[in-house]
């Protein structure tokens, strides 16, 4: 939703997923925590660009599960198709 929208905070978060705000917070410290999107405050949330967002967690998972961290195709195309989105939120 971040990356389709822009800069949320957990209020607007919760409203359009029917979670809690502390549900919420608690999956944003996630995705945090796996390199995906900023707290921009407190309580504001903003989205890596797809492809550092999808790369950072491929990188970690890698690391989690000892697999060399290569370039791989299915990562790339990923953000890719990620990326239309997170522009069209950015520059409308």
């Amino acid at each position: 939703m971040i990356i389709e929208k822009g800069r949320m905070d957990t209020k607007t978060i919760s409203n359009h997923i029917g979670y809690s705000a502390q549900e919420v917070k608690a999956i944003a410290d996630s995705l945090i925590n796996k390199g995906m999107i900023i707290d921009i405050t407190s309580t504001e949330y903003e989205s890596l660009h797809p492809m550092f967002a999808i790369t950072n967690r491929y990188k970690k998972r890698c690391h989690e599960d000892r697999i060399v961290f290569k370039k791989n195709p299915k990562v790339d195309n990923i953000s890719k198709l990620l990326e239309w989105p997170y522009d069209r939120a950015r520059t409308k």
